[in-house]
């Protein structure tokens, strides 16, 4: 969704018809969680459907001088870093932490995030079945992998064949 700029944005995102929002801890440092929830916090839970993305924890930045978040093409402070967890703690701490940032408890979809700029293989071994047992465990509706890289959606998909 768009309606990651500013509340303005998401009204008329809402008064278009849009229902599905998705966003991400990667998307300035959590502050898109924070904007998006801060809105879907005023409408019904049940007119709408909300996805994030988990694999990179948001952790304090020991190097932070008061620059910004550019490396990533972010404009925020860069107080925090993005560290890679494919573990199933650091999936399940993940999505804890998205819902705290969304103030949301329900989130109905969750992505790995393109797991393969960091370790492909790890991802399909440990997040992919953390990701299955959220799933069943109904902590999600659905679960998927979200990569611009067509190989790593390929090998996802065989993956979660063997699950």
């Amino acid at each position: 969704s768009a309606c990651l700029v500013g509340s303005e944005m998401c009204i008329r995102d809402r008064d278009s018809g849009i229902r599905y929002y998705d966003t991400a801890p990667h998307y300035g440092l959590g502050l898109s969680e924070r904007r998006l929830g801060a809105f879907l916090q005023t409408k019904p839970r049940e007119e709408y459907v909300l996805s994030t993305k988990v694999g990179r924890l948001l952790r304090p930045n020991p190097d932070h001088d008061g620059g910004l978040d550019t490396a990533n093409d972010f404009h925020v402070p860069d107080d925090l870093q993005r560290v890679w967890d494919f573990s199933d703690d650091g999936i399940r701490a993940g999505l804890d932490e998205s819902r705290e940032r969304l103030g949301i408890e329900q989130i109905d979809l969750v992505y790995l995030h393109d797991p393969e700029r960091h370790d492909l293989d790890l991802a399909l071994a440990e997040a992919l079945p953390a990701l299955e047992q959220l799933r069943s465990d109904g902590q999600v509706s659905a679960i998927g992998i979200g990569s611009m890289v067509s190989d790593a959606l390929a090998a996802s998909v065989l993956s979660l064949i063997h699950i």
